[in-house]
């Protein structure tokens, strides 16, 4: 998250317009807050073809991953985002901070009790919320309303493998991505930032 920064003199501008660390990283002579989540997702975005970035992208959650989640995808080229949180209050208040940080923008939020009334207007979803019992924010986006033909849906849960997010999006003809496999790129990305070793990530993938 943001709370790194006070502890780091280091931030590079995009980090800290980003407001969301997830690791440091030694160069050239002093630690570094970086998100390796951001650059993990640009390099997972690359790999998907055909996706529309001048349609709208739904990001589900709003805490310090959302925030990553969209400033990859700002990089990428969308400019259409709409955001579902199963808190509406803080929900809206990120929207207005985004609002503010980002111009020439459209950030819209939808509450949990209007997701299912989403137009299938979306070519990426991409989940930053944890797979619990008590998360029922969940249970709203497995109609799958929401997405395009040939959208992508990313899920950064770890376990399991392939989360009901992830096979009800399967069964609606949707391309999906694991969470081990953003994961495996984050780390890989790490390891090259902060070692100098190239590694394979396709050699790690699950």
């Amino acid at each position: 998250g943001e709370k790194i920064h006070a502890f780091v003199k280091a931030v590079p501008m995009a980090t800290m317009i980003q407001k969301s660390s997830d690791c440091l990283v030694y160069d050239q002579g002093q630690w570094w807050a970086r998100s390796m989540l951001a650059e993990g997702l640009i390099r997972e975005m690359a790999m998907l073809k055909n996706l529309d970035i001048s349609d709208s992208a739904l990001i589900v959650g709003a805490g310090a991953s959302c925030r990553a989640v969209i400033a990859a995808l700002l990089k990428i080229g969308f400019k259409k985002f709409n955001i579902t949180e199963k808190f509406e209050e803080r929900g809206r208040l990120l929207i207005k901070e985004l609002k503010e940080t980002y111009f020439g923008v459209d950030f819209r939020f939808t509450p949990q009790s209007s997701i299912t009334q989403l137009p299938g207007i979306h070519s990426v979803v991409v989940n930053t919320t944890p797979l619990t019992a008590s998360n029922d924010l969940l249970n709203e986006l497995y109609y799958c309303n929401f997405l395009r033909p040939e959208a992508a849906v990313i899920d950064l849960t770890l376990v399991p493998l392939e989360t009901p997010l992830l096979k009800a999006a399967k069964q609606v003809g949707a391309r999906i991505v694991h969470g081990c496999q953003v994961a495996t790129l984050v780390d890989t990305y790490w390891i090259k930032s902060s070692m100098k070793i190239d590694v394979n990530a396709e050699e790690y993938q699950v």
